[in-house]
């Protein structure tokens, strides 16, 4: 079966999209969520794709995308310094010039951190918004945000979605990106 962390991408998603969260049973976590949102009388079709941590074609996924949530839980120490390996790992490649090795710096979209499970933070949180905000300044490349949500609760979910895609639609308007005309695509990861 394939590893799949437990920070609620998933439920995130469902609750911005749906308004609600499926059985832990449902079989759709693997296909894309689909949502017209509209910003500023604007209408935009956001596509939101879950890549879990054994996806094999993460990066090149991660490129292809408008707009980055990366999602850690904060009742779980192990998984913001888990984020931060794998947003190195998505947006660096190697690349061999003669004997050198040399790294490579991807496309970086727009991004979000957010630390989910505030509801679920009174008994047992492991990490402090002052973390995220040190992995967002540190590591994350056009960060347009920390929050923290609780999916379960609803807290936030609107919030930090709006300025996700209000981040993208604001690259896309500075020409950021190559891919005018098109449907945004955001992608919520770790």
């Amino acid at each position: 079966p394939r590893f799949r962390s437990q920070v609620g991408k998933y439920s995130i998603s469902q609750q911005f999209a749906k308004g609600w969260i499926p059985d832990k049973e449902d079989t759709g976590r693997d296909a894309p969520i689909k949502k017209t949102v509209t910003l500023e009388k604007k209408k935009y079709d956001v596509t939101i794709t879950i890549l879990q941590n054994d996806d094999d074609n993460q990066s090149a996924a991660a490129q292809e995308c408008d707009g980055i949530m990366l999602v850690y839980s904060i009742t779980d120490s192990g998984s913001l310094e888990q984020l931060r390996t794998m947003y190195k790992t998505l947006f660096t490649s190697p690349e061999v010039e003669g004997s050198e090795e040399t790294a490579v710096l991807y496309r970086h979209p727009p991004a979000v951190v957010v630390g989910n499970k505030v509801d679920e933070a009174g008994m047992s949180r492991k990490v402090e918004e002052v973390a995220a905000q040190r992995f967002a300044d540190d590591d994350v490349t056009d960060c347009s945000g920390v929050f923290e949500t609780g999916a379960l609760c609803n807290a936030n979910i609107q919030t930090v979605f709006t300025c996700l895609i209000q981040s993208m639609v604001e690259k896309r308007k500075e020409g950021s990106s190559a891919k005018s005309g098109k449907s945004k695509k955001a992608f919520l990861i770790r």
